[in-house]
């Protein structure tokens, strides 16, 4: 008996929803990996082994290391931003939110840059490469996340009377993506997130502000 349309949609949606379910999962899967091993040493078969699934199987959802790879960048990008929206939103003032956002950012990567002090003295390339591939990307989802707080500050009188909304996030997601390459400075340190969040938006946000 051939199904009804209502129930092609249903076998579709269960069907989106299986995939979605394993994708995370082989993701999940990556990102404890990356965590281990680092990127660069990380293969899809331990990712295979970590998700309790055959190699096969993650070729079927991720058919190459490199799709893979960007899509657990992609992941762990959301994650952080979901996380450093929601410190923002315990902020009153503009430049408060956009210290905590900043502030969460800088622990994300002081965490990556510890774990790869466990495993090498260097920089995981991989990671690097990935990053940078994705930064417009990347560029584009801190604006997002950022574009409420700017609004709200606009609504309190807060931004200059010249600068829009959309430039005021572009400028600060600009400035966010600098953060990667910071070394520690004479009036902040790099691996103390406190202290680069509030020289960062000491230093950016009051070039936006009325």
């Amino acid at each position: 008996m051939a199904l009804s349309p209502a129930s092609d949609v249903s076998a579709d949606d269960v069907s989106r929803s299986l995939q979605a379910s394993r994708e995370s999962e082989i993701i999940g899967a990556a990102l404890r990996c990356f965590r281990q091993f680092g990127m660069h040493k990380t293969t899809l078969q331990d990712v295979a082994d970590a998700a309790g699934l055959s190699r096969a199987t993650v070729y079927r959802y991720f058919p190459d290391r490199a799709v893979l790879l960007a899509a657990a960048a992609d992941h762990a990008t959301r994650e952080m931003y979901e996380r450093a929206a929601a410190a923002a939103s315990r902020g009153t003032t503009l430049e408060d939110q956009v210290a905590a956002f900043v502030e969460e950012q800088v622990r994300a990567g002081v965490d990556q840059r510890a774990r790869q002090r466990v495993r090498a003295a260097e920089r995981d390339a991989d990671f690097l490469e990935t990053y940078l591939q994705r930064a417009d990307r990347a560029a584009h989802t801190r604006m997002q996340y950022l574009k409420p707080y700017v609004e709200a500050a606009r609504d309190r009188g807060e931004l200059r009377d010249d600068v829009t909304v959309d430039e005021a996030c572009e400028w600060l997601s600009i400035a966010m993506f600098s953060m990667i390459f910071w070394p520690s400075g004479e009036h902040f340190d790099a691996d103390d997130p406190k202290s680069v969040s509030r020289y960062f938006a000491r230093h950016v946000c009051r070039g936006l502000t009325a």
